[in-house]
């Protein structure tokens, strides 16, 4: 298994319903890049894990897809600048064995919808969420059993892990993020803010690995929908591929 140069691209999100009776939609996006491989970590002797995650942040919060209002049109481009990410995945090697571990990456998500909160107050939810992300992926791989390696498997055990351990870390984060929200702004921001407070459309977890790229010669399209009640009918769409 060799190092593999690849690209995760979000590529577009698009408003599949058209509410009449919205005043706008302007969402935007808070999206998290990271890697998982062998230029960051290293399996011990005893399996244990040794290194920290790395991880690209994308800047921005409102205004950050552009001046787009999707209550009256029903898509918009993801700019490069917050939607793509270029890097290398280096394969893990397994102590003991002449084998290697396949490297992954991925793309946490976070689709938004602009209302009352002040600029102020959602850059310091964005700023929380990048380091709730980090410190709570960077735990997980310190906290990692090496009993629950299963030896003809290393890789997808790791990668098993990290699953489990998601809606965990999620519940975390959404409790921290509304408190950074809510410091940052004034007494009569927050009370601005609950009579129509910014509102979460939804979030996702995309993970790759070295494997499945080979498996799918080099290119995997990816989507996620939200369909609410409340806060209408959204798609991302994106792509991952190697170059």
């Amino acid at each position: 298994m060799k190092d593999l140069s690849v690209a995760i691209k979000l590529k577009e999100v698009q408003r599949l319903d058209q509410d009449i009776n919205r005043e706008y939609s302007k969402p935007y996006l808070w999206n998290i890049f990271f890697k998982i491989d062998g230029s960051c970590l290293t399996i011990k002797d005893n399996f244990r894990l040794e290194g920290k995650a790395k991880f690209h942040f994308t800047e921005g919060s409102h205004g950050n897809l552009g001046n787009v209002d999707l209550s009256s049109t029903n898509e918009v481009q993801v700019p490069e600048s917050i939607g793509l990410w270029r890097t290398k995945l280096t394969p893990l090697h397994i102590p003991h064995f002449e084998k290697k571990a396949a490297g992954n990456c991925g793309l946490i998500v976070i689709l938004m919808e602009k209302k009352n909160v002040s600029l102020e107050g959602v850059e310091a939810g964005h700023q929380t969420l990048n380091r709730m992300v980090e410190e709570s992926l960077n735990e997980m791989i310190e906290a990692f059993d090496p009993r629950m390696v299963d030896l003809k498997d290393v890789d997808g055990s790791v990668l098993n892990y990290f699953k489990s351990q998601a809606d965990h870390m999620a519940q975390k984060i959404e409790r921290e993020v509304t408190n950074a929200v809510v410091s940052n702004q004034s007494l009569l921001q927050n009370f601005w803010s609950l009579l129509k407070k910014d509102t979460l459309i939804g979030f996702e977890t995309f993970t790759f690995s070295q494997d499945d790229f080979e498996a799918n010669q080099g290119k995997i399209t990816f989507e996620k929908e939200w369909n609410t009640s409340s806060d209408g009918h959204w798609l991302i769409k994106g792509e991952a591929l190697t170059f």
